[in-house]
């Protein structure tokens, strides 16, 4: 009990990272008028058009303290999702279906846990650990964003989750864990905090290459966060814009998620670089990588996560 104990709040602190990685604006689809003047920096989607986008997370994490004292864990996390612009109205908002189409999870933490999980190639059930996961495989829900990256409507998230929640099968209190937990993670207000912790990244206005600006955001799930973000306009050549990334992150006094009991403490930073294809506005490259301290402390669980992650977007017409 007391391994699925502590990896449950693995699994916890995993989805902590998620809201970080999206928080910090990995996915930035630019829009570039000229190269040698101001470039304004808009949402801008093409009714019709679908795209791929692919997110893949490394991450590298030491626990002390805790039920089973010193624990070290390797992660690696992606998804494919498809985005299949509906329509755009004369605002430039833009209604995108939005379907998760892969999942992929390993996880090494000795003595207990080592898998790998892709659903791509995967012909059995998933372990627990990966069902938070794989249980959103094959689901769709409908968001409304304006140009400057703002969520404006949310559609079929509590169904998206009631499919992916029955998905999951009966198995006693472990089945009713995970859901919980993929309640928590994937609801509707994680998500908005999280679409717009990614799209929320634009200017006031038209910026220079040397320009920066500052995004103060908060977000609630799974555990409240102050991300304080620069972004800044470092370079263009060749047809790509690169953004510089810097952030930093920290969670709200006696932040307790449900699902551990004790309160969270977090800091961090983030730093990274990303180029962006002016001409489709979608990522061709880039890696922002994140070091953290997250100290647990109360009846539920206690002790001290830290580590570090890497994370890498992909988006581009399909």
């Amino acid at each position: 009990m007391k391994g699925k104990a502590d990896i449950r709040v693995m699994l916890v602190v995993l989805g902590v990272l998620l809201v970080l990685v999206v928080g910090a604006g990995l996915l930035v689809i630019v829009v570039a008028r000229g190269r040698g003047g101001p470039v304004e920096l808009l949402l801008r989607l093409k009714a019709g058009q679908s795209y791929a986008v692919q997110t893949d997370l490394e991450q590298e994490l030491s626990q002390t303290g805790g039920p089973m004292g010193s624990v070290k864990m390797v992660m690696a996390i992606g998804g494919d999702w498809t985005w299949h612009v509906e329509s755009v109205d004369e605002g430039g908002n833009a209604t995108i279906k939005v379907t998760q189409d892969a999942a992929r999870v390993s996880m090494s933490m000795p003595p207990e846990v080592d898998l790998s999980y892709d659903s791509a190639s995967a012909s059995e059930e998933p372990p627990s650990e990966a069902r938070p996961f794989a249980a959103l495989v094959g689901q769709s829900y409908t968001m409304k964003v304006s140009p400057q990256g703002r969520v404006l409507e949310l559609t079929g998230v509590e169904e998206m989750l009631e499919e992916a929640v029955a998905g999951l099968g009966s198995q006693g209190v472990q089945a009713a864990m995970t859901a919980q937990l993929v309640r928590g993670l994937f609801g509707e207000e994680a998500l908005k905090s999280g679409i717009e912790g990614t799209l929320g990244i634009y200017p006031p206005g038209p910026v220079r290459v040397g320009d920066s600006w500052q995004k103060d955001r908060s977000l609630s799930a799974p555990v409240p966060l102050s991300i304080t973000s620069l972004y800044t306009l470092k370079k263009r050549s060749g047809g790509e814009a690169t953004i510089a990334v810097e952030a930093d992150v920290t969670a709200a006094p006696d932040s307790a998620p449900e699902e551990v009991q004790a309160p969270i403490k977090i800091s961090g930073t983030q730093k990274g670089n990303m180029q962006v294809d002016e001409a489709t506005g979608c990522i061709s490259g880039g890696e922002v990588r994140q070091t953290f301290t997250l100290s647990l402390s109360g009846p539920g669980a206690s002790g001290e996560v830290t580590g570090q992650f890497t994370a890498r977007t992909r988006m581009g017409p399909k």
